[in-house]
């Protein structure tokens, strides 16, 4: 994502691009950016809410079957 955006930044001085399309390039490039802060926002968020159901599951204890982390080792393994 960072090279991505790195390469829209530029793009315009390199190709000698106008206003119009510089704009373009820019909006893409936050864009890019945006959307990369974002996944690692949510997947953290993520982590965060496994691990509290890990915890609630401990306190209540109604799956016997499951470890204390579960949740969050699913969690890990699915980034």
């Amino acid at each position: 994502m960072a090279i991505g955006a790195l390469g829209a930044v530029t793009a315009p001085w390199l190709l000698n691009l106008g206003r119009t399309d510089t704009l373009i390039c820019w909006l893409g490039a936050f864009t890019l950016w945006m959307t990369g802060e974002l996944e690692m926002r949510l997947k953290t968020i993520q982590i965060r809410l496994a691990g509290m159901s890990d915890r609630l599951n401990a306190l209540n204890r109604r799956d016997p079957d499951q470890g204390p982390d579960d949740d969050l080792i699913l969690e890990l393994n699915d980034w």
